[in-house]
C-alpha cells in the first residue's frame, strides 16, 4: 500500500472507527505506526478488515489485529484467484482439444514431453561439456569450473591443459 492509499483510503476509516468506539483519533506517531504496520499489505484487504471490524468487535483495533485480519483476507483472495486461474487453464485445455488443430497440438506437446522424459542425461554430462569447450579453445571457462569438471571426470587439470596446448 502506498502512502497516498493509506491517507485516502485507510486513514478516514480509522478516524471513523475511533469516533464509533468513542476514542480520540490516533496521534501522528500512532498513524506512522499504523502506516508502517499495514504498508506491506495491499489496500483492499486492509479496507475489508477495517469495514468488518465494527461488525464483530467492541473495541478499537490495534495495528497488529488489523494486520492479521487483512492478511487473512489477502490470503483468501490469493487462493481464490489461483483456483480461478487453474480452472480457467483447465477449460482452455479442454477447448484446445475440441478442434482437430488443437488435438494435433496437444499430441505434439505430449510427444515432446515424452521424448524429454525418455532422454536421460548422463550424470557427468556437465563436466564433459566443460572439458569439450575447454579443449575446443574456449577462454571464458572459469578456473573453478575446469577444476570441478576434471575432478568429476577423474583426470588432472594439468593433463587437460597439456592436451589443449598440444592441439
Amino acid at each position: 500500500m502506498t502512502r497516498t492509499e493509506f491517507q485516502v483510503d485507510v486513514l478516514p476509516r480509522l478516524m471513523d472507527l475511533a469516533e464509533a468506539f468513542d476514542r480520540k483519533p490516533p496521534s501522528d506517531a500512532a498513524l506512522r505506526v499504523w502506516a508502517e504496520t499495514l504498508g506491506t499489505l495491499p489496500v483492499r484487504p486492509v479496507i475489508v478488515a477495517l469495514q468488518g471490524w465494527s461488525r464483530s468487535k467492541t473495541k478499537f483495533p490495534a495495528p497488529a489485529e488489523v494486520y492479521a485480519a487483512a492478511n487473512d483476507v489477502d490470503a483468501d483472495e490469493r487462493e481464490k484467484r489461483l483456483a480461478d486461474e487453474k480452472a480457467r487453464e483447465t477449460v482452455d485445455l479442454r477447448r484446445m482439444g475440441a478442434t482437430p488443430q488443437g488435438r494435433r497440438a496437444l499430441a505434439l506437446i505430449r510427444d515432446v514431453i515424452a521424448k524429454q522424459a525418455e532422454k536421460q542425461m548422463h550424470p557427468k554430462a556437465w563436466a564433459e561439456k566443460i572439458l569439450d569447450r575447454y579443449g575446443a579453445g574456449a577462454d571464458d571457462i572459469p578456473d573453478i569450473a575446469l577444476r570441478m569438471a576434471c575432478e568429476a571426470m577423474g583426470c588432472r587439470v594439468e593433463d587437460v591443459q597439456a592436451v589443449r596446448g598440444a592441439a
